[in-house]
């Protein structure tokens, strides 16, 4: 056990930690989190996925699907990607929202997903500003809430189409049928989501933009205190509010962590939500692998000594 766990373990754990300030033991626990996480990417080789081929994406394709993701996250949202477009078996048309994106990771991301759409800062802004000028909460929520951008942003972006709206830290492990059946039903504007602990989750979601009020947006967050509007699950609480009655729940296979990793092989994917990350490459890369998976997308062929990949350390 390194020092970082040490401390992580004693300030999260036992009497001691019901003597420290919760912001104490918050930022134990997520010192705690990174550093195995940190250490279970070294074990899984997790960096493969930046050598394996590129998957080209579909412009036309009704199967839209929006990520938004964080340099941090790139090398997870390629795993989530890749796995959903393997088992899905049908191309896809893919927006890509900037979290906190350089020159770089655009570039890669382009090369991995020949075709798909990034939606880069500044530009992606000044191309919604239109659509948000009448809006002073929405531009405010927005603008302090990076997680924001997948309430607000991708309906707009995805117009008069229902898309998959989905987070970098969620693996397939088989063919989501449920996801792609709700996706073509064009005429069915209802919303789907995982569930965790009976609550909507929308780090896997289907989503009908013409459901996406942002009038209704505003409204909601005229009425919320100021304390609300600045947590990071405030996104999905505004979609619980404006999806109520109207949601289907997606199966207990695409599951929420945590999950035993014996249940992995019954599932159809599975969301590694901040406080189990590491289980994302300790357990979930490992089950996405043992479908043949890596073995699908040849490497890439490289032309001179140095890679995308070796810009990142």
């Amino acid at each position: 056990m390194t020092i970082r766990q040490t401390i992580g373990n004693v300030a999260t754990q036992g009497r001691l930690a019901q003597l420290l300030p919760a912001g104490v033991r918050n930022r134990a626990f997520r010192m705690l989190i990174n550093d195995l996480t940190r250490q279970a990417k070294q074990r899984a080789n997790s960096q493969q996925i930046f050598g394996t081929a590129p998957v080209r994406c579909d412009r036309r394709s009704s199967l839209k699907v929006a990520s938004l993701v964080s340099a941090q996250d790139i090398e997870m949202l390629l795993w989530c990607l890749k796995s959903l477009f393997y088992f899905s078996e049908s191309p896809w048309d893919l927006w890509i929202l900037d979290g906190g994106l350089n020159s770089t990771d655009i570039e890669l991301l382009k090369k991995h997903f020949p075709e798909c759409h990034i939606c880069a800062e500044p530009a992606l802004t000044a191309t919604l500003h239109p659509y948000l000028a009448r809006y002073p909460e929405v531009r405010a929520f927005r603008k302090y809430l990076k997680l924001a951008k997948k309430l607000i942003d991708a309906p707009l972006l995805v117009q008069n189409h229902k898309f998959l709206l989905l987070d970098s830290d969620v693996l397939f492990f088989a063919k989501p049928v449920q996801l792609i059946e709700h996706l073509r039903q064009d005429k069915m504007n209802r919303f789907a989501f995982n569930m965790e602990q009976g609550k909507i989750n929308s780090g896997v979601a289907v989503v009908p933009p013409c459901r996406v009020s942002l009038d209704r947006i505003e409204r909601i967050l005229q009425s919320m205190p100021l304390s609300l509007k600045q947590q990071f699950w405030t996104e999905q609480e505004i979609y619980t509010s404006i999806a109520q009655n109207c949601y289907d729940q997606l199966a207990d296979s695409y599951a929420v962590e945590p999950v035993p990793p014996s249940a992995y092989s019954k599932l159809v994917s599975c969301h590694f939500i901040s406080t189990v990350r590491h289980r994302f490459f300790e357990h979930g890369i490992e089950q996405v692998r043992s479908s043949g998976f890596a073995e699908a997308l040849p490497p890439r062929v490289i032309r001179g000594r140095r890679t995308l990949r070796d810009q990142y350390p």
